[in-house]
């Protein structure tokens, strides 16, 4: 039955790419039964699955507007437990990770045969799940989340800082988490990111700066290290892929990436990757303006602002008589990614995908686990696979802060008030909010991660 129903559903995504006008919609019944017998073995073309009955659905409003979408109002994972109960199977919960898987991963990091700039991202990519309890979609800063220009650390007073940038909103209210430089369990976030910085070519700028946690009469300073580092922003709203207007407009965007004037942009592969990155998002009906843009290229603010002015040129022409909104579709200095995608061997400036993000990190801590077992003498027939997601970090780090800070004797009430800050859990519903705003001064926000 199982082996059924994932055959018509594979045979269903496969008619949907083919555009087949009399495609019938499989009933909502069936998706979920379908949904249920899959669940366990989570195979590995399920998200497209998933994702092929929700555009039907979606084609069916399209067609008729009256009709009610199941699709946009159901949480796939609530949906598959709450089956799973109902039916007396058990639910696999996801596994925190622990101080020594953690601490492992970052070993096995250090060994391993993948470039400096893979390296350095997914150790970092692990410290700011674990100790800054980012989520997977913050760490790459696609639509929010940290970015490279929002990072800063204390080289004087030994803490880290990640300003949360908020998509379009204003950057003046953007909340920020702080993270001791080294932790009690020898986690180095300081020397991860400086690592990371060099890796990657972003430039460190070291300056002197008041102390805010200073009396003001006092005049008292601390050096602050930041970097330079920002992007080729290239709005790509009212770019349609498959109209005349907008596979002109793209073709000129080709043209002009293979003189760019940076060679880290001009290489071929590079080229590639960017225009068909521009082109799914100039395709995907499922994002928000703000997310269809491009980063073409990240360097200094120097560089990028000549770099800036170049395309712009270079696509002005190109637009002209092709209906696109001058604003539109002009290239400015954007946000530049602190964890980027690559290809192949070569760096980019596009944010690290959330798909990419949550392999890396299942894979470290998986890889991890199965060393500690190993190690400890436990048989291969006798191992466990542990079930880490993306948030496992998240989780665990906020388990981890918890039991240390009470072993230090922080009062449980203010205990309370550091965890819900640093993690971001909302003292009404005791769930993740979306966005936090920090209150704590900074001496406060370090207690949290001080003892981890």
């Amino acid at each position: 039955m199982r082996l059924a129903l994932v055959r018509e559903a594979r045979n269903w995504s496969a008619a949907m790419k083919m555009g087949d006008p009399d495609l019938p919609l499989m009933n909502k019944a069936t998706f979920k039964l379908m949904l249920l017998t899959t669940a366990k073995d989570r195979v590995p073309t399920m998200k497209n699955h998933i994702t092929a009955m929700r555009a039907l659905e979606q084609e069916r409003v399209r067609v008729n507007p009256s009709y009610v979408c199941w699709a946009e109002d159901d949480d796939i994972s609530a949906l598959s437990s709450s089956l799973a109960k109902k039916l007396g199977k058990p639910v696999e919960r996801a596994e925190p990770l622990t101080v020594e898987v953690a601490k492992e991963a970052i070993e096995q990091l250090k060994v391993s045969k993948s470039t400096p700039a893979i390296r350095t991202r997914r150790l970092l990519n692990s410290l700011l799940n674990y100790l800054a309890g980012m989520r997977g979609g913050e760490s790459g800063g696609e639509k929010r989340g940290v970015t490279a220009g929002g990072v800063s650390i204390g080289v004087s007073e030994g803490w880290c800082k990640f300003k949360m940038h908020r998509g379009t909103k204003t950057d003046e209210d953007a909340p920020h988490i702080y993270v001791s430089s080294v932790t009690a369990s020898g986690f180095d976030m300081a020397a991860a990111l400086m690592s990371h910085f060099e890796a990657w070519g972003m430039h460190m700028v070291t300056s002197t700066v008041l102390n805010p946690e200073a009396p003001s009469e006092l005049g008292l300073t601390e050096e602050v290290m930041t970097v330079d580092h920002v992007a080729v922003h290239l709005p790509l709203v009212g770019v349609v892929s498959g109209t005349p207007a907008g596979d002109a407009y793209l073709g000129a965007l080709q043209a002009a990436l293979r003189e760019f004037p940076s060679e880290a942009v001009r290489r071929v592969p590079v080229v590639e990757y960017l225009m068909k990155k521009a082109r799914s998002k100039c395709t995907k009906t499922d994002i928000t303006p703000d997310s269809r843009y491009l980063n073409v290229a990240v360097g200094r603010e120097g560089e990028v602002l000549g770099w800036v002015a170049w395309l712009n040129a270079k696509l002005t022409t190109s637009m002209l008589g092709l209906g696109f909104p001058a604003a539109a579709v002009q290239a400015r200095v954007g946000l530049a990614p602190l964890l980027a995608n690559t290809v192949g061997k070569y760096l980019t400036g596009v944010p690290l995908e959330y798909d990419t993000s949550n392999s890396d990190l299942k894979m470290m801590w998986r890889g991890a686990h199965a060393t500690l077992q190993a190690r400890a003498g436990i048989p291969v027939e006798e191992q466990v696979t542990l079930k880490f997601v993306s948030h496992s970090g998240r989780r665990g780090g906020c388990t981890r802060a918890r039991r240390v800070a009470q072993l230090a004797g922080i009062d449980p009430g203010q205990l309370k008030e550091y965890v819900y800050n640093h993690f971001r859990w909302s003292p009404e519903e005791g769930e993740m909010q979306e966005l936090y705003t920090d209150h704590l001064p900074r001496s406060e926000a370090l207690k949290i991660t001080q003892f981890m």
